[in-house]
């Protein structure tokens, strides 16, 4: 692996607390969000508050749940099923139906079930919608003390970055104040291509400060062609969840994430051997809950004696003790909202000698 990224004392790792700043959702607001927005089918504010009324507004337990009703549908035999029960749709009337949706003939019960899908595509295309959009002026408002602290602590001109969020904000700061950032794109002949083994052959600008990124979950720009598999970014975000020939490459947020793409093992394999070498790393508004990436953080805090880890939220000590009961002399904590707090990062970092 390319050693100029991985020997960096200092990682950081960002969650959906870093982008709240910029005027993006975390997961139980961003229900609450969508609930009120207008929407093509009359039946989804039905079936949304109902999900929510059974599960709450955890945006991860809701698309499990659709994803287990479009799983089952694509097994649907002439065998009656047992459905979810939605009471507020007690003898609605779609494409026909009479009466109950619950044993209802199976050409009833697979209509019932294309609605369950077409509630998660609506979901889908809200999430590319409201996180596809940033405001660059908000980006330079919340990063920019941050990114500047972090350089001139470190001296060193290599900062790896790793992102939980779909949104383009660290991009963004490229450019800015002797700044580059590399996130593993290329120039096709018409198009920027996303290409990971690009990590691989990276070489930073000796003349200026460089985030090296990673989008552990994808992003919301990145949209993949369906027959080539080539994973293309989108300067213009357009929803693709409905496209016969692109889909959006994103991990959504659903219980036991699967990673089993390449796009994503690159980035985790960096995110592990970045662990191993680190002093610090920064985690920022992250909740902990994936855990493909808790298990990453485990082995690291049992093989790197050095590592700590500084937890950046305003909920730092109930993430420590739920997820980190037996590691928490490895943790310091923030809890202040970020960017606020900035102070408290230096004065944790401010022994080190990179």
């Amino acid at each position: 692996m390319n050693q100029k990224i991985i020997n960096s004392k200092i990682i950081v790792l960002t969650g959906a607390g870093a982008s709240q700043p910029l005027g993006k959702y975390l997961m139980s607001e961003f229900i609450q969000f969508i609930k009120k927005t207008d929407n093509a089918s009359p039946y989804f504010p039905i079936i949304i508050s109902d999900l929510t009324d059974f599960i709450g507004t955890d945006l991860e337990e809701i698309l499990t749940l659709l994803n287990s009703i479009e799983a089952t549908a694509k097994h649907l035999s002439k065998t009656h099923w047992s459905l979810p029960y939605c009471p507020r749709l007690e003898g609605a009337k779609i494409s026909g139906s009479r009466g109950s949706l619950l044993n209802s003939a199976n050409d009833e019960i697979k209509n019932y079930f294309e609605y369950y899908k077409g509630i998660k595509d609506i979901v889908i295309k809200k999430i590319v919608e409201h996180y596809g959009v940033v405001d660059k002026k908000k980006v330079l408002e919340i990063y920019k003390s941050f990114i500047n602290a972090i350089f001139t602590i470190q001296k060193t001109k290599v900062l790896p970055v790793f992102t939980t969020n779909y949104d383009s904000s660290i991009e963004l700061l490229s450019g800015e104040e002797n700044l580059k950032v590399f996130f593993a794109s290329e120039t096709c002949p018409t198009k920027i291509c996303i290409n990971p083994e690009l990590y691989e052959k990276y070489d930073p600008d000796p003349q200026s400060n460089n985030i090296v990124l990673f989008h552990l979950h994808g992003a919301v720009n990145w949209i993949e062609e369906k027959n080539t598999k080539e994973i293309q970014y989108q300067s213009i975000i357009v929803p693709q969840n409905n496209s016969e020939y692109y889909v959006h490459k994103i991990v959504f947020p659903i219980k036991d994430k699967t990673y089993d793409d390449p796009i994503y093992d690159m980035p985790y394999n960096y995110f592990s051997r970045c662990l191993d070498v680190a002093k610090y790393i920064i985690v920022i508004g992250y909740s902990f809950r994936d855990k493909y990436l808790q298990s990453k953080i485990y082995s690291a805090l049992d093989f790197n004696s050095e590592l700590k880890i500084i937890v950046w939220d305003p909920c730092s000590k109930d993430l420590i003790a739920k997820y980190f009961p037996t590691y928490i002399d490895k943790f310091l904590i923030i809890e202040e909202p970020f960017p606020k707090g900035l102070d408290k990062l230096k004065s944790f970092l401010e022994g080190l000698t990179v």
